[in-house]
């Protein structure tokens, strides 16, 4: 688990806001043992909530072209 993007949104008792994250390559990305950097296909969980804790979970999947 890392933590990639955040963005602190303040609320008031009962008000909703839409937040809207971009997930690029470079997000997904890691090095590898040659110290490129690579992303590989398959599927990340994107956690989105306020904490490690509590949060809501969706499923990407990569695909290599």
């Amino acid at each position: 688990m890392e933590l990639k993007d955040f963005r602190r949104v303040s609320l008031a008792p009962g008000e909703r806001k839409t937040v809207e994250f971009t997930i690029t390559p470079d997000k997904l990305s890691f090095l590898d043992l040659d110290m490129r950097r690579t992303v590989e296909p398959g599927w990340f969980d994107i956690m989105v909530g306020t904490s490690s804790v509590k949060h809501q979970t969706v499923k990407l999947e990569v695909v290599a072209r």
